[in-house]
């Protein structure tokens, strides 16, 4: 169910989706709402996928000279 704050939480991405759509995902992000069972699969996903994809970001930029 829609809140007057936005639409309920469903997204899960892959890291391409996450480079590619950054603005209009961190967009939906700050729209969206969470359930307790949403959160605990779908947002909690995204939000390791983007952690995983900063952390190998980094990885890259430290290994650089």
């Amino acid at each position: 169910m829609a809140t007057e704050t936005g639409p309920k939480f469903w997204l899960q991405v892959r890291e391409s989706y996450i480079i590619d759509n950054f603005e209009a995902m961190v967009d939906y992000l700050n729209r969206s709402t969470a359930d307790s069972e949403s959160k605990s699969q779908d947002l909690e996903s995204t939000l390791d996928g983007i952690e995983r994809l900063l952390t190998e970001l980094n990885r890259r930029i430290s290994s650089v000279p």
